[in-house]
């Protein structure tokens, strides 16, 4: 399977839209865009966040146009179901995972702060 595909896969597995996952990456949607058809290979920096998003190890991009890499900052092995969450919890759920693996733990507080509240 060809990068973009994964990149596909991956992201319907999720259940989130091209949109969603370039504001994750922080980048416009024709990039993101470019990266699923393969016009533009998808830098390291931004494998690595979509190893976290979709809590998939960094080789699981590994395919024939690209060489293998050592392990991305993945959660442990248990996978929650992207596809059973509401969409604004989806994408929260990939905020999280981002925050954390980029070791910023007020921004990671303040967003838990803020689900607390939310369920009072």
């Amino acid at each position: 399977m060809l990068m973009k595909d994964k990149l596909i896969s991956f992201r319907k597995e999720a259940g989130l839209t091209q949109q969603q996952v370039a504001e994750l990456l922080g980048v416009d949607r024709s990039t993101y865009t470019c990266y699923e058809t393969g016009k533009v290979m998808v830098p390291i920096s931004k494998l690595q966040q979509l190893a976290v998003i979709y809590n998939e190890d960094l080789n699981a991009f590994n395919t024939s146009d690209v060489l293998h890499m050592c392990s991305g900052p993945a959660d442990p092995p248990e996978k929650a179901d992207m596809r059973s969450l509401p969409k604004d919890e989806r994408m929260f759920l990939a905020q999280i995972r981002l925050l954390k693996a980029m070791g910023k733990t007020e921004e990671l507080q303040e967003a838990l702060s803020k689900l607390t509240q939310e369920e009072e």
